[in-house]
């Protein structure tokens, strides 16, 4: 998992930020190295000396984009070293609650989104070896330990596909955020209406684990 002192800062930072949105509007292939040093108030060297090119600042942007979506999430929840199921949904809850902010926050870059989808588009996926390593199998090891705590029983395709299954209902939330807007009849996703949203899920999710639901927030 990331530590703390991997935090990009400075002119790291802001190349990274200039280039995730360029990159989320125009692609890797539509972005140049020009229009990202420019954006950034930087120069085309501070990119090869940081990142060692156009393609690892890509990959350094979709990783900070994850981290902020997932990573930074899950080290705010913890357990009791004595916990019961309903301590372990309360985490859960918890959990998710910090996800959907994290995913659709009226304070997250419009950008964060766009770039995730774009990657996708673009036929890159997510399979880069830091995102397996430092994001995807650290949130799974996560997840696991919370869930194990009431249901050591479980496998871990069992556990992954309750991930999945939280993970597939945040995509949608995000992805389809206008059909949803429009369905409910509001403008917007404000803190209430995210605030049922994690309710929803996370109540899914541990009904599914046979544990309480968890404590309420936001209703």
């Amino acid at each position: 998992m990331r530590r703390v002192d991997d935090e990009p800062t400075g002119t790291k930072l802001s190349l990274i930020r200039a280039a995730g949105e360029l990159f989320a509007q125009r692609g890797l292939c539509g972005t140049s190295t020009r229009a990202i040093a420019d954006k950034a108030g930087s120069n085309i060297g501070c990119i090869h000396y940081y990142f060692g090119g156009k393609e690892g600042l890509y990959w350094a942007a979709v990783e900070y984009v994850f981290h902020r979506r997932i990573t930074d999430q899950n080290v705010g929840v913890t357990l009791p070293e004595q916990a019961t199921p309903q301590t372990v949904a309360d985490a859960l809850g918890e959990l998710v609650r910090r996800r959907v902010l994290a995913s659709c926050g009226p304070d997250v870059p419009a950008w964060h989104s766009q770039l995730l989808w774009r990657n996708v588009v673009d036929g890159l996926g997510s399979t880069h070896p830091g995102l397996l390593e430092n994001v995807f199998q650290a949130d799974f090891d996560r997840f696991a330990a919370l869930v194990r705590r009431v249901r050591a029983e479980l496998t871990d395709p069992q556990v992954r596909r309750l991930l999945y299954q939280m993970i597939a209902q945040l995509i949608f939330y995000v992805r389809y955020q206008p059909k949803v807007l429009r369905e409910l009849g509001v403008a917007e996703y404000d803190t209430d209406l995210l605030g049922e949203v994690a309710n929803h899920i996370a109540r899914s999710l541990t009904r599914m684990l046979d544990l309480p639901d968890p404590a309420r927030r936001g209703e």
